[in-house]
């Protein structure tokens, strides 16, 4: 399998509906879309030319931000995520990020763990959903 990806300024079709299958459909949320992703980075990742994951990511407060991690069913388990992570790390890093903050759902603490984040231990909830605010130094 053939991995590439690719940055947009403004919210692709494509990454919409990876979006809106993970998050509404399969995961039950309601408020996916909002005001930051029109100005946020959006990345998608294609598999042999079809878009299977997404992200996005942006500069708020200090801080970058990389939200909105979302990997279609078929594609999940095979580093696809991973990738997306790291495409978006190293276009941070090309922007002068040193650090990334992430607001992640708990079930997917240990993914992001793997992915060299940090647990702030400090924890909320979004649409009912627990979440925990996670930390990386890029280096």
């Amino acid at each position: 399998m053939e991995l590439t990806t690719r940055i947009f300024t403004s919210l692709p079709d494509e990454a919409k509906q990876i979006r809106k299958t993970v998050f509404m459909q399969e995961q039950g949320f309601s408020e996916e879309f909002d005001h930051i992703d029109a100005y946020a980075r959006h990345i998608l990742c294609y598999a042999d030319g079809v878009a299977v994951a997404t992200c996005r990511y942006f500069h708020s407060d200090r801080e970058y931000v990389i939200g909105r991690l979302a990997t279609l069913a078929p594609y999940r388990g095979n580093g696809i995520g991973a990738a997306v992570m790291r495409a978006a790390e190293d276009a941070i890093r090309l922007e002068g990020g040193t650090s990334v903050c992430i607001h992640a759902q708990v079930a997917a603490r240990p993914f992001y763990e793997k992915c060299g984040y940090i647990s702030t231990e400090k924890f909320d909830e979004e649409q009912g959903c627990p979440h925990v605010f996670m930390v990386k130094r890029l280096s």
